[in-house]
C-alpha cells in the first residue's frame, strides 16, 4: 500500500484495499449519472452500505470501561475571575452566540456589577 502511494498509483493503491476488504460498489463512480438524482442515489447507496454493516460484538454484556477518569472540573456557575478571563480573550468584530450579545457589549460596557449578580 505504502509503495503504491509513494509511486503515484493511488488507484492500485484501493484496488488492493478492496481486495483485502471484500467490498464491492455497487455504484462503479460516485460521480457517475447524468442527472443530478442519480449522483444522490449513488451517494446514498454509498452511505447505506457503509452505515448498514456495523462489526461484530463478540460480547455484549461486556462492561466498558471509562476512557478517562473523573476530573476535578467545576460545572457550577462561573466564577468573576473567569468572566474577566474570557471577557478579555473575546475578539471585536465576531458574531454574537446564542443569546444575540456581541463581544463587543461585553467587552466595553460596564455590565461586571450585573453579571456578578
Amino acid at each position: 500500500m505504502e509503495g503504491c502511494y509513494s509511486s503515484n498509483q493511488r488507484m492500485q493503491g484501493w484496488n488492493l484495499v478492496r481486495e483485502i476488504s471484500g467490498s464491492k460498489s455497487s455504484c462503479p463512480n460516485q460521480n457517475d449519472g447524468d442527472a443530478a438524482e442519480d449522483r444522490v442515489d449513488c451517494w446514498c447507496c454509498h452511505f447505506k452500505g457503509l452505515l448498514e454493516n456495523p462489526p461484530p460484538v463478540e460480547d455484549v454484556d461486556d462492561e466498558i470501561e471509562p476512557v478517562f477518569q473523573d476530573l476535578p472540573i467545576d460545572d457550577g456557575p462561573f466564577t468573576m475571575e473567569e468572566y474577566r478571563v474570557a471577557k478579555r480573550s473575546m475578539k471585536a468584530g465576531k458574531s454574537g452566540g446564542d443569546d444575540g450579545v456581541v463581544p463587543e457589549v461585553l467587552k466595553w460596557v460596564l455590565i461586571d456589577d450585573l453579571v456578578q449578580h
